[in-house]
């Protein structure tokens, strides 16, 4: 069942979905955990870009900006992660 809380533009899931698990299975071997997290962390920063620029909200476009910074930083530790064990 789909739980209807917004905060910005996130809805929050409180279900699995086989289709959508299989389908980020597929993008995961095609480029990687650490791409995706850079890709996620630019579609953080140009919401965060859009809500500042479009809405004049300060404080969504911050939560977008923190979200682009954690993915950020989690591929960046991937990715050193990845090299010292590969």
């Amino acid at each position: 069942m789909e739980n209807t809380n917004k905060t910005a533009d996130i809805v929050i899931f409180s279900h699995d979905s086989e289709k959508e698990k299989y389908e980020l299975e597929q993008i995961i071997d095609k480029i990687g955990i650490p791409k995706i997290c850079f890709l996620i962390a630019d579609v953080c920063n140009e919401k965060a870009d859009h809500v500042r620029s479009n809405w004049q909200d300060n404080n969504i476009s911050k939560i977008w900006e923190h979200d682009a910074n954690m993915f950020n930083n989690l591929a960046n530790r991937l990715n050193a992660y990845l090299h010292q064990h590969i």
